[in-house]
């Protein structure tokens, strides 16, 4: 859970958490980044309803052709 202030809490402590579990020594990490190809559009805190909409359509068209291989 994440409060308005960007402090993230986890709910209960795992055991390879403790450094007493069988993987302990192991650190994952991972990032996410999502990014996209689209000059012709606005960001969404800049577009309309109707341009967020005709975003929502050009993806969702590509991703229904891609599918569709």
């Amino acid at each position: 859970m994440i409060d308005v202030t960007g402090t993230v809490y986890i709910r209960g402590v795992k055991s390879w958490m403790k450094k007493d579990g069988p993987n302990s020594d192991i650190v994952l990490s991972s990032r996410m980044r999502l990014a996209r190809n689209m000059e012709e559009y606005k960001f969404p805190l800049l577009a309309t309803m109707e341009e967020s909409y005709a975003v929502t359509k050009h993806v969702g068209d590509a991703l229904t052709k891609n599918l569709m291989k």
